[in-house]
């Protein structure tokens, strides 16, 4: 009975020697303007272990380490910033002897940039969610040429008119739509939807259909003649298709595409 009792207050002095507590902070901003991007998270670290009280780091060091760490992890590019620093303070008592302290930091990574042309970074996206379902499934909207389009349709974009890429529609609205990226190598984006174009990939009982290979005139950049090049149609806007052809993405009047 006695060896039991020994035991039992053994194993408690043991449970009760680790002692942790936690503390917390949270910075907002700033948001230098409405038109940045968020686009990646970082965070560093730094710890200390204290026994029989000997030491003589202080917290403010420690976080400033933490920042130093979280700075070496994930430095900026051009026109990124850090924002929204998160601090956390961990501080654990072991036997009554030793005490461990960890400090984490963490930040958001934006980019200031035009809405168009930068957006939520695949690593930023990857972070917070997986993927970012298609919501309000009901709504239809126009773009910048009148051109109807709705939650889930697979569309060509280009914030510059000559990368194109496929993006599938996302959280559409009567103002804006998020694009979703079919290629990891581009970002998801929110764009404007009055104020950009289309190309839908759909025929819409168009003579061509999608990916068929048709013939079309381009400029020829050397001899500034047009030159008939072969290609292949991606999409549709109206009475216009886009084309990639081996010179790059081209816009022709539907009547101009030939076999």
């Amino acid at each position: 009975m006695k060896k039991i009792i020994f035991t039992t207050l053994v194993a408690f002095i043991f449970l009760s020697s680790c002692i942790a507590s936690h503390t917390g902070t949270v910075s907002s901003g700033p948001l230098i303007h409405a038109s940045d991007k968020y686009i990646d998270i970082s965070s560093g670290y730094s710890s200390l272990v204290f026994v029989f009280g000997l030491g003589n780091a202080k917290k403010q060091e420690l976080v400033n380490d933490a920042k130093k760490n979280l700075y070496s992890r994930r430095p900026l590019q051009k026109g990124e910033y850090y924002s929204n620093f998160t601090t956390d303070i961990n501080k654990k008592w072991i036997f009554f002897i030793a005490q461990k302290i960890v400090v984490s930091v963490s930040a958001d990574i934006l980019f200031a940039g035009d809405t168009s042309s930068y957006g939520f970074g695949n690593a930023f996206s990857k972070k917070i969610t997986p993927f970012i379902p298609a919501k309000n499934k009901g709504v239809i909207s126009s773009d910048f040429n009148g051109n109807v389009i709705i939650n889930g349709d697979s569309v060509y974009y280009s914030y510059n008119s000559k990368n194109y890429n496929l993006y599938v529609v996302s959280s559409l609205d009567k103002e804006s739509t998020v694009l979703i990226s079919c290629d990891p190598a581009y970002k998801s984006i929110l764009v404007s939807v009055k104020q950009n174009y289309f190309f839908i990939k759909k025929d819409f009982g168009n003579p061509f259909k999608i990916d068929d290979k048709i013939t079309i005139a381009v400029l020829d950049s050397y001899t500034e003649r047009l030159v008939d090049e072969e290609g292949q149609v991606m999409g549709y806007a109206g009475n216009n298709a886009l084309v990639k052809a081996k010179s790059g993405f081209h816009i022709a009047s539907i009547d101009k595409l030939k076999k």
